[in-house]
């Protein structure tokens, strides 16, 4: 997560200090209509919290042994997570198959979203071919 004050939500206390400070819900601004319309601008804060948990615990489970393989997709100017975390994680990923892909850019103005018709559709094709290719050239023939 880019935010380093995100951390403080898996502090002891911390869940009812984001409380007091954020309040109990969590908004944001759709970039367009269709963005309004067909996603959730407001959640509780409560499900942040837990994505934060889940961070710290894969964070603190690296280096990390998987038998699936795993694709990351990313991009260098994503404004919502550390990349710089993205790529130490994969480094510390043991898998019998691994591949990271770095994206340019999206429409997206926080570059974190980086496909699907309502944010990044410029980038669909490109990257459903990667990803397909990815699964066809894993399975056993």
């Amino acid at each position: 997560v880019q935010d380093a004050k995100a951390e403080f939500l898996t502090w002891p206390g911390g869940p009812q200090l984001a409380s007091l400070v954020a309040g109990q819900t969590r908004s944001w601004t759709p970039q367009n209509d269709l963005q309004a319309r067909y996603w959730s601008t407001t959640y509780p804060m409560a499900a942040v919290i837990e994505m934060m948990r889940l961070v710290k615990y894969v964070r603190a489970s690296l280096p990390l042994q998987l038998e699936q393989s795993v694709l990351t997709i990313y991009s260098p100017a994503d404004t919502v997570v550390d990349t710089g975390w993205i790529i130490k994680g994969f480094e510390q990923l043991d898998s019998r198959r691994k591949q990271l892909v770095e994206i340019a850019g999206s429409a997206d103005q926080s570059n974190h979203i980086l496909a699907g018709d309502i944010m990044a559709p410029e980038n669909n094709a490109s990257i459903t071919d990667l990803i397909s290719k990815f699964v066809l050239e894993g399975q056993v023939r």
